[in-house]
């Protein structure tokens, strides 16, 4: 999705600091939200042993660091399509998740 539209993602990551204040906690309450359901699927994933022992806290955060970064170098004109862009990252963080020995 953020590779569809890197400008209005970009904003999104960097510029939700300068909404004011009942706007900003309302868009802090959805990331957090959001951040959470990261966590849960980590913490599924390593109690039906799918994924290494890891803190959930901070893979969720890694993983959304990740994409977060992308509006930062990715370029619709560049020699990935979004689809393969998303496979990288899919493989990327799967195997991060499911650790070194599988």
């Amino acid at each position: 999705m953020i590779t569809y539209d890197v400008e209005a993602a970009g904003v999104f990551v960097h510029e939700w600091r300068a909404l004011g204040e009942a706007r900003r906690a309302a868009i802090l309450e959805r990331r957090d939200a959001y951040e959470q359901r990261f966590r849960r699927l980590v913490e599924d994933g390593i109690a039906t042993g799918e994924f290494a022992m890891t803190d959930p806290a901070l893979a969720a955060t890694v993983i959304l660091s990740t994409l977060n970064g992308i509006p930062t170098w990715y370029r619709p004109d560049g020699r990935l399509t979004p689809d393969r862009v998303a496979d990288h990252f899919v493989d990327f963080v799967m195997r991060m998740l499911m650790g070194a020995d599988r």
